[in-house]
């Protein structure tokens, strides 16, 4: 009865340090869903991205997760006529490339070469596959623009726009398009699934 009393605690003990003690590997590792669903510091569209609180993101849960180092299993997760919402770690305007799949791999690529201590990793990207993308800015976007993107919560992305374009945002823009010109997607574990997200406050600009 002894030995099995004690066959019992030693395995009692040795479950409590594993879900408690032990340290946390890699983003596949690490099972705080936290740092792929959470947003802790608000949308930074929310009025123009007028006060981004760069501080708060460099200490998110996401940027600190993603900085602890990339797993070999992540995969980028494409959603094709799709705009994500983000703050741009790498302006796409002169940043072209051929395909989403090559501004996937640049966003991955920026990851493991990322040395900046206190920077934002790339977590989006988004990539134009039009001779002229609409986006609701001042900027003129156009084929093979890539833009490498920090956002909190990628599993839950904020969307900008999706599919056909709704008839207000039509309304308010005589210009654009029927439909999103735009393929995007973010980088994450094979085991953490990829939602629809949540249309952004940009989507309403």
């Amino acid at each position: 009865m002894l030995l099995v009393w004690f066959v019992v605690s030693a395995v009692l003990t040795y479950c409590v340090f594993l879900a408690v003690l032990q340290p946390e590997v890699g983003l596949l590792g690490n099972t705080n869903h936290s740092i792929y669903y959470t947003r802790v510091c608000g949308s930074p569209a929310i009025d123009g991205y007028a006060h981004v609180n760069e501080t708060c993101l460099r200490q998110s849960p996401t940027a600190t997760g993603y900085k602890k180092g990339i797993d070999p299993t992540i995969t980028a997760r494409i959603d094709r006529f799709a705009d994500y919402d983000g703050i741009a770690v790498k302006w796409g305007i002169d940043n072209k490339v051929s395909s989403v799949e090559e501004c996937a791999e640049q966003c991955m690529a920026f990851n493991k070469k990322m040395v900046e201590a206190d920077g934002l990793p790339c977590t989006a990207f988004v990539y134009c596959d039009a001779p002229v993308c609409f986006e609701p800015d001042a900027h003129h976007h156009t084929q093979g623009d890539c833009w490498l993107k920090f956002s909190e919560a990628p599993a839950s992305p904020e969307v900008n726009m999706r599919g056909r374009l709704p008839p207000n945002m039509r309304a308010r823009h005589p210009g654009a398009p029927l439909a999103c010109p735009w393929h995007a997607g973010v980088l994450l574990p094979e085991n953490i699934p990829l939602t629809n997200g949540t249309f952004s406050p940009r989507s309403e600009w």
